[in-house]
């Protein structure tokens, strides 16, 4: 099937190609030939969204507004694409004479359903930015994926740049793993090289009430990811054994040890907990703009408000939902998950007994006022 089908024909498209049973579905020109894949390496228009079982890799072909509108580069982007394609892995010889490495590596990393959407969204309404959110493609990397794809492959598609204008990754703190191996490989490429982070997160009382409030099946399926990301630092934690509030515990845990090490090798970082960037909202993404060598000026920020994201503080568009509606919204469901935030406290406390880098992760999360003294 070409990938010129109308959009209305996306869906089918994209369930045809996701079909694991057919070859056909990869036929010429959407087959794996170096040509095809070099094509998409070079037009960062398009993003890799999800892959196959047999390692071919599927495309969605956003421009700029489907990327600003979508809130994750993975399959959820279907709908704001103009097409949908396929293409296997190329040979690292055309990769590299496509793309460069992803040596311009401006990072927000964050905790989970702390913000980050907002921020990401805030940062994207600046003059001549690009904010990529949670590309699948860090995900499907050494150590959390077993059959990962090629890093080289991943680095050429994050290093891409839309007309020369910065670019912002947005991604889970448990990808932490495949940016420090990534990180490590760059710096030997020349002194171009610029790694700037911004961690949102919270202490684990905030985040047991984020995970309550919206997402609980996300501690189930991140949760390992971001132990694995650890390797042998957390190896002696048997996720499986653990209660449900353990879990909660050890998915905050986790979390936070990945983003002080990832803070830890940046040229550049600034730690945001998820309370400043409702209670303060303009600080904050200038801040953040800042750290990130974005555009801060007075009329950029002045964009940014004229956008309407800030009062859209729910991660569904078209939500009506205010900092304020959020932080009542917070609060009442704290004093709900009181029991639970006591739970999850003692289980830290148990973890942290038996697991250094938990640890550390505390004291850190102490350091950069997210955690309770």
């Amino acid at each position: 099937m070409s990938p010129t089908d109308p959009k209305t024909n996306l869906a089918a498209l994209y369930a045809q190609l996701r079909d694991r049973s057919g070859e056909a579905v990869l036929a010429n020109p959407v087959a794996g030939d170096d040509a095809w894949l070099a094509q998409m390496l070079r037009d960062p228009t398009w993003q890799a969204l999800d892959r196959r079982d047999d390692g071919a890799l599927l495309f969605a072909k956003l421009g700029a507004k489907g990327i600003r509108k979508a809130a994750f580069l993975d399959r959820r982007s279907v709908p704001f694409a103009d097409t949908i394609a396929g293409a296997r892995s190329a040979q690292p010889a055309t990769i590299r004479g496509c793309a460069p490495c992803w040596t311009d590596m401006r990072v927000i990393v964050h905790t989970g359903h702390c913000g980050s959407t907002l921020l990401a969204r805030a940062l994207a309404a600046l003059p001549d930015v690009t904010v990529l959110k949670e590309p699948p493609l860090l995900r499907w990397t050494a150590p959390i994926d077993p059959n990962p794809v090629d890093s080289q492959t991943v680095s050429a598609l994050l290093g891409r740049r839309f007309e020369n204008r910065p670019t912002v990754v947005k991604v889970t703190s448990f990808a932490t793993a495949a940016m420090a191996t990534m990180h490590e490989k760059a710096r030997t490429l020349g002194s171009n090289f610029n790694f700037a982070v911004v961690a949102l997160g919270c202490g684990l009382d905030d985040h047991v009430v984020h995970m309550q409030a919206t997402h609980t099946s996300d501690v189930g399926t991140g949760g390992p990811k971001a132990l694995a990301a650890l390797g042998a630092d957390a190896s002696a934690v048997a996720w499986d054994s653990l209660s449900p509030d353990g879990q909660l515990a050890a998915d905050w845990l986790a979390k936070i040890a990945a983003m002080m090490r990832i803070v830890g090798l940046a040229d550049r970082a600034s730690t945001i907990s998820s309370h400043q960037l409702l209670d303060d909202q303009l600080e904050t993404i200038r801040r953040a703009a800042n750290t990130l060598g974005m555009p801060c000026s007075r009329d950029a920020m002045a964009t940014v408000m004229d956008s309407g994201v800030l009062q859209r503080a729910a991660k569904r568009r078209g939500v009506a939902m205010t900092a304020q509606d959020r932080i009542a919204q917070l609060a009442t469901t704290k004093r709900a998950q009181a029991p639970r935030i006591h739970a999850a406290r003692t289980e830290m406390a148990r973890l942290c007994a038996s697991t250094p880098v938990f640890s550390d992760a505390v004291a850190w999360a102490k350091a950069v006022r997210w955690e309770r003294q």
